[in-house]
This record gives C-alpha cells, structure tokens and sequence, in this order.
C-alpha cells in the first residue's frame, strides 16, 4: 500500500509473503540501527518523564522551516503526552521517533510503525489534522477546551463520558490506546486513508520528504 522501494532485498525468494516477511525484518533493523545511533549528526535524543513513564523522544537534528508542522516537536509531543488520560498506557512506548518522510500510495498514507521488541513507535510526516477524531466520540478521552486545561493535565476523574463538546484527539492518543506490545509479529503499521489534500500540503510534504531523504534519512 506504500513505497517500500528503499527497503526491498535483492532476491526476496519465491512467495509474496516471503517478500513481506524480508520487508518487515529490514525496517525493524533500520529502525533500531536509528535509535542506537540517535544523538549523532542526523538525529537527536530527548526525553518525556511523567511518573513511572519514561519516554525518549528522537527527533531530527537538522531544521527545516516547515517540517513541525507537519510532524511533531519534541516540546509538542511532551504537551500531547502530559495530556493523555490513562497514564498506564504509556508504559506500551519506550521511544517515539519523528521521522521527516512521507510514504504514501494514492489516498493512503503511512503513519507510523511500531517496533514491538523495543516498544519503539515510529511517527512519519501526514496531512495536517490528519487522525484526528471527535473527543465526544471516544468515551476514553476527555473532550476539553484549551481554556479549560490548567497545568498541562488532566486527571482520569474528569473525563465526560457523555459529553458532545466536540474537540480534537490527537493522532498520538490514537496509536498510544491500541498498540499492543504482546503478539507474534515483529511490528504494527498505522495507515491513514484522507478524502483529499491540498495542493500545497502534498507538495510541501513531498518537498519535505525529498530533502530529508537526500540528508541520509
């Protein structure tokens, strides 16, 4: 369902889902060769601690004007963090990774990974607003104003089950609730299917993208 063309092996073998088995292994090496060397000249390390929850944020050492627009800053993901309801939750991610590619296929793109053996999540750049799900919808959450939240958190006792205040979740939230570090497969992937994209936005991600590429990334 996306370009998988810098991860393909010479001689994937005789089945498909050989070929897929071949794929997966490769990403989950990269992705782990990625965080060993975070902290080096392409990416940098930072952390999310709440409690018993200890987070490393790797996020790309070199700027671009448009890039955290599109995907998160480390500063933004420790404010959408310290917000999630259910604490205990965080204990499924030992990493998140930004990562500045952009991987789709028609009205399909690639949102994330998640490496179950390190309980690394893998975040890729998507369309903005992309993920994002009614508050009033997911009983979970806590469907709240920015006025109405002080101090960067909100505790479990406040969540309105029946609420249709509206809002936005985040994308994040999303993945952190299902992801399942227990399972035979070595990963999970997240797709996002849009009805459509700006002009603008598909060729400011596509730019992004290509130019992180060409920095080895």
């Amino acid at each position: 369902m996306f370009d998988i063309g810098e991860y393909c092996l010479q001689g994937w073998g005789s089945s498909f889902s050989d070929s897929v088995v071949s794929i997966e292994e490769d990403l989950v090496s990269d992705i782990e060769g990625l965080t060993v060397s975070a902290g080096g000249s392409l990416y940098l390390a930072d952390r999310y601690k709440n409690g018993g929850a200890a987070i490393d944020l790797i996020y790309p050492a070199l700027p671009h004007p448009s890039l955290y627009y599109y995907i998160l800053s480390p500063d933004r993901a420790r404010f959408i963090l310290s917000l999630y309801p259910r604490k205990s939750d965080l204990s499924r991610v030992n990493k998140i990774v930004m990562r500045p590619r952009y991987i789709e296929a028609g009205d399909v793109e690639l949102a994330a990974l998640y490496v179950k053996g390190s309980r690394t999540l893998v975040l890729y750049l998507t369309s903005p607003a992309a993920g994002e799900f009614s508050l009033g919808e997911h009983p979970a959450f806590t469907a709240a104003s920015l006025e109405r939240i002080t101090g960067s958190k909100i505790i479990a006792d406040s969540i309105e089950k029946n609420s249709a205040a509206g809002g936005a979740g985040q994308l994040l939230w999303n993945i952190i609730s299902v992801v399942d570090p227990e399972g035979e497969s070595d990963m999970e992937k997240f797709f996002l299917r849009r009805e459509s994209i700006d002009s603008r936005d598909y060729s400011a991600l596509s730019d992004i993208s290509s130019h992180y590429l060409r920095l080895g990334y």
